[in-house]
């Protein structure tokens, strides 16, 4: 019975297979001339191997890819500020204030950090880069204060972190703020809610002086309210009601 090989779907005489083969194995030995009787298999077509080419061309620019264009992430510091917050009539250490770092300039530009006080007053500021910082502290019912400030409405002292360095004693004294209430009615005595209270002071500004609003608050159902935490000073204090129905603003006092 004849041999038939087959290859590409097409019958081809045993003879001219034989010489097909011994042309792509040259090295055959006699043991395996066995192989030839069994089906060849077709090579790779061309436009498979180019697929096949550009695909490891393109995991090859993916996986050398410059780390210039993945996101850099900040590096942590090692420097760190501690200190202590107490009420400035008695010394009493102040609890659940917060301590933040209000301006930075450091080379990572990590990013502003905050705290809370423990039982003790105590704070403490971690993994911070090296460079420059402002330091406030904060609690309701107090006068937000700088480090470094000695009068309300001054700008505190800059601290100078190195790296690895650990600034100890940053202490504040936070003052009791201030408290302003009252009552906004209309013209015909009745109260007015949601109206906006505001407290300004004059400030310098560009050479001329203007009013900056400090601190505010809202009126409620009964038109009263209250504002805390105030620093000692001189202020303006108006209200307004904006009604947007109408496109007018009612007059309050």
């Amino acid at each position: 019975m004849g041999l038939i090989c087959f290859r590409e779907e097409t019958t081809v005489p045993c003879d001219q297979a034989l010489k097909i083969a011994i042309a792509l194995f040259p090295q055959t030995t006699r043991e395996n001339n066995s192989m030839i009787r069994r089906p060849v298999v077709s090579a790779p077509s061309p436009p498979f191997i180019i697929l096949l080419g550009l695909f490891l061309v393109a995991a090859m620019v993916t996986a050398q890819s410059p780390a210039r264009d993945q996101p850099r992430t900040p590096r942590q510091g090692t420097g760190v500020i501690r200190g202590r917050v107490v009420r400035a009539d008695t010394g009493e250490p102040l609890r659940r204030a917060q301590v933040r770092v209000d301006e930075w300039s450091t080379g990572d530009r990590g990013g502003p950090a905050a705290t809370m006080t423990d039982a003790e007053g105590r704070y403490e500021l971690t993994q911070l880069p090296a460079g420059r910082y402002q330091l406030k502290a904060t609690r309701g019912g107090y006068v937000e204060v700088a480090y470094g400030q000695r009068r309300p409405f001054e700008r505190g002292r800059p601290l100078e972190l190195s790296e690895g360095a650990v600034l100890q004693n940053i202490d504040f004294a936070l003052p009791p703020g201030g408290v302003v209430t009252g009552r906004v009615v209309d013209e015909t005595g009745e109260a007015v809610a949601g109206a906006s209270v505001s407290l300004a002071r004059r400030r310098y500004i560009d050479g001329e002086k203007r009013l900056v609003a400090e601190s505010g608050s809202s009126t409620d159902d009964r038109g009263e309210f209250r504002i805390f935490g105030v620093p000692p000073g001189d202020y303006v204090m108006s209200a307004a009601l904006d009604v947007m129905d109408l496109g007018s603003r009612d007059r309050v006092r």
